[in-house]
């Protein structure tokens, strides 16, 4: 006879004993999202495009090793993943030269 566990993930009740933090998570900010390749928490995705396509299929098609059973496969065109990729590509903010001192003020 086979023996499962299943583990709650509490999420951010394990920071602060809330009852409206159970099960709720931080979701990252998709600003400048088109700048940090590159995706995943492994960085096995090297474009916005693929990764974006890859989440759209649900994880499948990609050979990808380990994907989360908790992505579902969306009823989207290719043209419709670009879409969305064009718009992530918007939230980008403009770069900025900044100057980084080497030495203290005299």
């Amino acid at each position: 006879m086979e023996v499962f566990t299943i583990s709650v993930d509490t999420g951010r009740f394990k920071l602060k004993e809330r009852d409206s933090w159970f099960g709720a998570f931080k979701t990252p900010t998709l600003r400048d999202v088109a700048k940090t390749a590159p995706y995943f928490h492994n960085g096995s995705v090297k474009d916005l495009f693929t990764a974006t396509d890859m989440c759209a299929q649900g994880g499948e098609n990609h050979n990808v090793r380990n994907y989360s059973t908790a992505l579902h496969r969306l009823d989207v065109s290719k043209e419709e993943v670009e879409y969305l990729v064009e718009f992530m590509k918007a939230l980008s903010s403009p770069d900025i030269k900044i100057d980084i001192p080497t030495k203290f003020p005299q």
